[in-house]
């Protein structure tokens, strides 16, 4: 299938330090999709609508040391939602991550 798309995506992200190594992430982030290829009759699989889309994302973020490893862990929530001519799909993910590592 002929792929020609045009995406623009502005961004917003706002950081407040809480605790003495913790953060509270707020996300903001809006997109315009489109298609330039001229909609077939009979679309094909994979052929996508022209859309607006927005993201909202909060999350708590911590630095820990422990035992000589540096833990970050993550635990937010995003929702996403498309705005088609004719529909609106939403979906939600809550997510939980630890990364470990070392600094020198």
């Amino acid at each position: 299938m002929n792929r020609k798309e045009l995406w623009e995506v502005l961004s917003l992200n706002l950081t407040y330090p809480v605790f003495d190594r913790g953060s509270l992430e707020f996300g903001l982030e809006y997109t315009r999709f489109y298609n330039l290829v001229k909609r077939p009759p009979a679309p094909p699989p994979g052929y996508i609508e022209n859309f607006q889309g927005l993201v909202l994302a909060a999350q708590f973020s911590n630095r820990v040391d422990f035992m000589g490893y540096r833990l970050v862990s993550k635990v937010g929530i995003r929702q996403h939602t498309r705005y088609f001519k004719k529909t609106t799909r939403t979906g939600n993910v809550i997510f939980a991550r630890i990364y470990a590592g070392v600094e020198e």
